[in-house]
């Protein structure tokens, strides 16, 4: 049994947020919230100081400490941090601070006890790994039934409902750029930028209301190469055709290539029949 690792905490993030944008004030909170969090560690005997699980912050002081000028902005930013699942929050009252509760990274971390108080531990699976992320994808692993890998296989998660296999965030990401790039390079003639990569994903994402298990989804992916292809061939080499294509076949409860590509025949049969 261990004690949480802040620096693996702190690359996690960084890794998570690549395909979780958040914005910059959203940013300076979760950072700010791990630095109180780890303040206010609990001094134990055998491992000298364990994180508290739930700690509490002073509006005020986070307000001077990053800058903001109404509570708006801490709202909105906690607000932010809550929907993307890395706290939670328990409003206080006139005379009491509100309740904070980070969520970590790292699969490793329980909750645990000790001096009468909950904490985090960090519990040996056998096979650790320094810098191992759970939760790296746009909605987070925990509660999910399995986990689909980069080669579209299932693996059974158990009861648990926490992923302890080892997900390789670095070879998803180079598979989902190199399959973004192909597509631009093909239909739209040029090379693409960062902002391309964020609104792919953000496209993959918007129109599925599923619980998703990864943005390599094949379905998802089918679906934008045949918007892409369409766009090319309409001469629309843009992202907001692009959505658009999206969102009429979304409406009409197709879902891959194969169903757009039947819904194009019937619609000509269709055209036909009338001419």
């Amino acid at each position: 049994m261990g004690i949480i690792n802040y620096l693996v905490e702190i690359n996690s993030f960084y890794s998570w947020i690549a395909y979780n944008p958040l914005s910059v004030q959203a940013q300076s909170l979760w950072h700010l919230l791990m630095n109180i969090n780890n303040r206010c560690s609990l001094r134990v005997q055998q491992n000298g100081r364990a994180w508290r699980v739930y700690f509490t912050a002073a509006n005020t002081v986070i307000n001077n400490v990053l800058g903001f000028t109404n509570k708006m902005q801490l709202k909105r930013a906690r607000d932010e941090l809550i929907e993307a699942g890395r706290i939670e929050y328990t409003c206080g009252t006139k005379s009491q601070c509100g309740t904070y509760k980070m969520i970590p990274f790292d699969g490793r971390v329980r909750e645990g006890e000790a001096e009468g108080e909950k904490v985090w531990i960090t519990v040996s699976t056998g096979n650790d790994i320094e810098g191992f992320v759970t939760n790296p994808l746009p909605i987070p692993l925990q509660n999910r039934e399995h986990y689909i890998n980069i080669n579209n296989k299932y693996k059974d998660l158990g009861s648990g409902g926490m992923c302890e296999c080892m997900y390789d965030e670095h070879k998803e990401k180079k598979l989902f750029t190199a399959e973004i790039q192909k597509m631009i390079r093909e239909c739209w003639g040029c090379s693409p930028t960062e902002q391309d990569y964020t609104k792919a994903l953000g496209l993959i994402t918007k129109y599925d209301r599923r619980e998703r298990k990864t943005y390599l989804d094949s379905d998802a992916l089918g679906l934008l190469e045949y918007a892409f292809r369409q766009s090319a061939y309409y001469k629309a080499c843009n992202w907001r055709y692009i959505d658009g294509i999206i969102q009429r076949l979304r409406n009409l409860g197709i879902t891959t290539a194969d169903e757009a590509e039947a819904e194009d025949v019937r619609r000509d049969i269709e055209k036909e029949g009338r001419i």
